[in-house]
C-alpha cells in the first residue's frame, strides 16, 4: 500500500468510528428521553425490561464493531508511522505519524461499558419513579 493508501484508511476507520458512536449516543439518549417523557404505570417495568434488554444486544454489537474499528486504527497508525518513502519525505510522513493518537481497545471497551451502565440505570431510575399524586 502507499503511504497516501495507509492514511486515507486511517481516516476512513476514524470517519466509522465516529459513525458508530453517533448511533451509540443516538439510542441511549432516545432511551432515556422515551423513558423520561411516558407516564409511569404498571406496564412500564415490563417495557423497561423489553427495552433493557434490546439495548443490551444492541451495546454488545456496538462495542464488537468499535473494537474492529479500533483494531483496525492501531494497525493503520503504526503502518503509517513505519512507512518509508521514496521521494524525501520522510519528515512528513514522522509529522503525520506523530499525530496518530489511537485509543486502545481497553480505553474503547471500558468507557463503552460505563456508558451502558449509565444508560441502564437512567432507564430503570425513570421506569421505577412513582406517580404524580
Amino acid at each position: 500500500m502507499d503511504f497516501k493508501d495507509l492514511v486515507s484508511l486511517y481516516f476512513e476507520r476514524s470517519s466509522a468510528m465516529q459513525v458508530f458512536w453517533n448511533f451509540y449516543v443516538t439510542i441511549a439518549l432516545g432511551l432515556i428521553a422515551f423513558f423520561g417523557s411516558i407516564k409511569p404505570s404498571p406496564r412500564t417495568r415490563q417495557l423497561a425490561a423489553i427495552l433493557s434488554l434490546a439495548f443490551v444486544v444492541f451495546a454488545c454489537v456496538n462495542l464488537n464493531a468499535l473494537r474492529g474499528v479500533t483494531n483496525q486504527r492501531i494497525v493503520a497508525a503504526s503502518l503509517i508511522k513505519s512507512s518509508h518513502v521514496k521521494d524525501g519525505s520522510q519528515g512528513q510522513v514522522s509529522a503525520i505519524g506523530g499525530t496518530l493518537n489511537c485509543p486502545r481497545v481497553g480505553q474503547v471497551t471500558r468507557l463503552h461499558v460505563i456508558s451502558d451502565v449509565l444508560v441502564l440505570v437512567a432507564i430503570w431510575f425513570l421506569a421505577l419513579r412513582k406517580r404524580d399524586a
